[in-house]
This record gives structure tokens, C-alpha cells and sequence, in this order.
């Protein structure tokens, strides 16, 4: 089996290459969750952002009771 030389890439595909992650970039911050929208949990209505925060204390919590 032979292995072929690995080349440097050109200054051009650098370039190309600079702005194909700059696209991905800026299309992942296009899709952002909406903190403010509206979600039903449990049969209440609660916001993104309380919802994370809520995930967030328990699993805090529960790393606490794991650790006793």
C-alpha cells in the first residue's frame, strides 16, 4: 500500500476553508433557542430560560444527594 505525500494547502483553500466555518458560525447562532418562549411542563406553562435554570438546580441537587 502505497501513502501519498500529504500537501500543504494553498493560500486559496485556506481562505475557502476560513469562510466555509464562518458560515457554519453564523448559522449556528441563527439558531439559538428562544429563552422566552413559552413551554407547558407537568401541566404548568414555564419559559425556556426557568426551565433550564429549574434542570440545572435539581441536577445539582442530586449530584449532592449522590455524593453523601
Amino acid at each position: 500500500m502505497k501513502i501519498l505525500p500529504i500537501k500543504p494547502l494553498s493560500q486559496m483553500d485556506k481562505a475557502k476553508n476560513l469562510i466555509h466555518i464562518i458560515e457554519q458560525n453564523s448559522n449556528r447562532q441563527k439558531q439559538l433557542p428562544d429563552y422566552d418562549r413559552k413551554v407547558e411542563l407537568i401541566g404548568k406553562e414555564y419559559t425556556v430560560r426557568e426551565v433550564r435554570s429549574l434542570y440545572k438546580f435539581i441536577k445539582m441537587q442530586a449530584d449532592k444527594l449522590l455524593k453523601k
